[in-house]
């Protein structure tokens, strides 16, 4: 066994148990912030992700109940990381927390050499023409624009369980 001399003559061996040992609570403590929280609505639809209580969608709503005594939030945003759901708080049934465990770790992401980041149009009509995915993931979407039509390359850039998110390559 090799030893390392330090100043407060511990062995490596001990300041390697003792620093997993205090990092082992930041770990866990980070890994379940992240976790998908599911909310139940009334129509019996289940969004999974962040549910955030809010007091208004406008300034002036939220003005207008920070004069009440009690806090009321009649809103609650439910963030899946991908979309933000606003939904009266009177729809919600339930939430369970920290239901969506592997959801979290059931991700992939691609990275990919991507061109120049050019201005899209700013007008985008109907899809003419859509091509099936390659191996790589890749395919192209003939769009109306006003510019007229115009080829855009996509690419995956995430596999989630529950979505594909996609991003113009060129």
């Amino acid at each position: 066994m090799i030893r390392i001399p330090c100043r407060t003559g511990l062995s490596l061996r001990r300041v390697v148990v003792l620093s997993i040992a205090a990092a082992a609570p930041v770990l866990l403590a980070s890994m379940c912030q992240g976790l998908a929280d599911e909310v139940r609505l009334k129509n019996g639809m289940i969004i999974e992700g962040k549910p955030v209580p809010l007091m208004g969608l406008d300034l002036t709503a939220i003005q207008t109940l920070k004069k009440n005594p009690t806090s009321v939030y009649p809103v609650l945003m439910i963030d899946t990381g991908i979309a933000r759901y606003f939904v009266p708080e009177k729809q919600k049934v339930e939430v369970n927390r920290a239901s969506g465990l592997a959801s979290r770790f059931e991700k992939f992401k691609i990275d990919r050499l991507r061109s120049s980041r050019s201005l899209g149009p700013t007008v985008m009509g109907s899809f003419l023409n859509v091509t099936d995915f390659d191996k790589f993931g890749v395919r192209t979407v003939r769009v109306k624009t006003d510019r007229g039509e115009i080829n855009i390359v996509e690419g995956v850039k995430e596999i989630g369980p529950q979505y594909l998110w996609l991003e113009g390559i060129n």
